[in-house]
């Protein structure tokens, strides 16, 4: 049992954190909410700050455990079970959470951001219709919530309700006052239209178009036309030249006119280097995001989106991206601009392994330079032997005659 001195000692290091907190001195915040769990383990109040704090900076299993314990102490308490529902759901435990939240509906039906939390999962679920009542019951509070008519607008996308998905993405724009908000819903009313160009039945390449405004060319394994996703997929040179020789001609075709080509890391070099020769572009390195209008960013594997996201921050999301292998696809929430082919599983470059050899052993910076610069000559190489594309012009045809509606640009 703890002792009245243990009790008060606890709660005294609960208010100097939550003194020091606002303050923003949130190191020494969190150091006495630690005090005064060690103090008294059942003070809610210390548990549920403790909480909040690994919420706001990102830490969402650390904040679960904290609510969690909360629960426990508080039995029914509906924020402190709001609180845990809501970390689940960010950290992706998905049936956890919507149990949570029913658990928060059952002590107060008609709570708005209950509501929304709950849309929310049933859209993951693609419940559509189920997160469409839920946003309603939330509207009926906050009639003026552009999120929640955006979630309206993204639920009839996916039912093929298009035209019920505009008026929500314009009552969204209209309640939408940031100019991220705005621009975000601008690129939803975008792909509505683009659903409406693709028909009832898209094909995959017509699936990534109407959904995220993205061209997708394919390599020599296919015809350009018909591509799908793959389980895994390792280029060969022949396989990049094409892909290559697909970007430069619609590139052309279309009068992109990127203004240099930027590669975003060491191995996507040689493909870099290729891009701007057949482009006729500078190729510069990555000091020159911030002054460049219109660059083309170029990835080899992209299998992590926070390289990409990095880049697009430094130049003000202006210009577009390329990946020749795609493999995060589903897994982010932003996507390159124009991609040649998507893996689920392992997606390799020919250069790879000895350019990680080389890194393994610390090897000169000249040697690295050589093994990149026998993967360029090699693409270059491989792109002069390929007879031409049967379907080029089809390809090209596709995206500046049929779907145009590009989301770079």
């Amino acid at each position: 049992m703890l002792d009245e001195y243990q009790r008060d000692e606890a709660i005294l290091h609960l208010q100097r954190g939550l003194v020091l907190e606002r303050a923003h001195r949130v190191d020494e915040a969190v150091e006495e909410y630690r005090r005064a769990i060690a103090r008294d383990p059942h003070l809610r109040e210390a548990h549920d700050a403790l909480g909040l704090y690994y919420q706001r900076y990102g830490l969402y299993a650390k904040a679960a455990e904290e609510f969690r314990f909360v629960v426990k102490l508080e039995g029914g308490d509906f924020l402190a079970h709001f609180n845990l529902g809501y970390v689940l759901l960010e950290i992706g435990r998905h049936d956890e959470s919507m149990q949570v939240f029913q658990h928060c509906l059952s002590l107060i039906p008609d709570d708005p951001a209950t509501n929304y939390e709950v849309a929310c999962l049933h859209y993951i679920r693609g419940s559509y219709i189920e997160a469409l009542q839920h946003t309603q019951i939330a509207l009926e509070r906050y009639a003026e919530d552009w999120a929640l008519y955006k979630l309206r607008g993204c639920c009839m996308l996916r039912l093929g309700n298009y035209d019920e998905a505009q008026i929500a993405f314009e009552r969204a724009r209209t309640w939408a006052t940031r100019p991220q908000a705005q621009a975000e819903i601008g690129a939803l009313l975008a792909s509505v239209e683009r659903h409406r160009e693709c028909g009832e039945e898209p094909s995959f390449k017509d699936q990534l178009y109407a959904s995220y405004g993205i061209v997708q060319l394919g390599s020599a394994q296919d015809d350009g036309i018909h591509l799908r996703e793959v389980a895994e997929y390792h280029f060969t040179y022949p396989d990049i030249a094409t892909t290559l020789r697909r970007m430069v001609g619609l590139a052309q075709a279309a009068a992109w006119g990127f203004s240099c080509v930027i590669g975003l890391d060491r191995l996507a070099a040689p493909v870099a280097s290729a891009l701007s020769a057949m482009l006729g572009l500078p190729m510069c390195g990555t000091e020159a995001l911030c002054c460049n209008s219109r660059p083309l960013l170029v990835m080899a594997v992209g299998r992590e989106q926070e390289l990409l996201d990095i880049a697009r921050e430094r130049n003000g999301g202006c210009g577009a991206s390329f990946c020749l292998g795609l493999n995060w696809l589903g897994r982010g929430s932003y996507h390159p601009d124009i991609i040649g082919v998507i893996a689920r599983g392992a997606c390799s470059v020919p250069w790879e392994p000895e350019l990680r050899r080389l890194r393994s052993l610390g090897a000169p910076a000249e040697q690295v330079e050589r093994c990149l610069a026998s993967a360029l000559d090699q693409i270059m190489a491989a792109s002069a032997d390929l007879d031409a594309d049967p379907t080029l012009g089809a390809q090209i045809s596709y995206y500046t005659d049929k779907h145009p509606n590009l989301r770079f640009l």
